[in-house]
């Protein structure tokens, strides 16, 4: 298992320019396994094939900032998280394809916004960076596209702030994983 350091010190290698150069572009990376799965109406969401399509183009370029932009939190849209997921679900194929694309495994940290009010702010500042950074790089509106709901658009993963349980505002390293503390009800 890789420490937190061993994967930024692979990571920071990954990136150099010389090795941005050989890794591949996103636009060849084969998702057809992941579309299946989201349009299977029992297994998957029962998405639309525009849907499937349009996110599927918001997956890669996700994919794109990530690399491009090694010290950012890039944070995904729900409709992009639910995409990673299903990516991330097919471990051997998600394994590959972090190799080939990154030279390195992408890991996920779905813990971003659930640990309390500042991390709440964190998400959403690493949400609004990353639309920032979208818009620059491809010249369109991360939040607006056609095919999606609103919801399909808000921050993955942590949008949904403790809904279970409580959090704590206890300062937090960067990649712990939060507490579950359940409440208890007043009898």
């Amino acid at each position: 298992m890789n420490t937190d350091t061993e994967t930024k010190n692979m990571k920071d290698i990954a990136t150099t320019s010389d090795t941005l150069s050989t890794l591949k572009d996103f636009e060849g990376l084969y998702l057809d396994p992941i579309k299946v799965k989201l349009a299977d109406n029992k297994h998957g969401d029962g998405w639309s094939h525009e849907k499937i399509e349009t996110v599927a183009t918001m997956y890669r370029r996700f994919l794109t900032l990530t690399r491009e932009n090694p010290e950012a939190t890039i944070v995904p849209t729900e409709a992009i998280d639910e995409f990673w997921h299903c990516h991330i679900l097919d471990t051997a194929k998600y394994a590959a394809d972090c190799e080939e694309y990154f030279g390195y495994f992408l890991h996920h940290f779905p813990y971003l916004g659930l640990r309390g009010e500042e991390d709440v702010q964190r998400l959403a500042d690493a949400f609004a960076n990353t639309a920032l950074l979208y818009e620059a790089r491809f010249g369109e509106t991360l939040t607006i596209a056609k095919n999606l709901s609103v919801a399909d658009c808000s921050a993955g993963c942590g949008s949904v702030v403790c809904s279970v349980g409580s959090c704590t505002d206890d300062a937090l390293e960067e990649n712990e994983r939060p507490k579950y503390i359940p409440m208890i009800a007043a009898a």
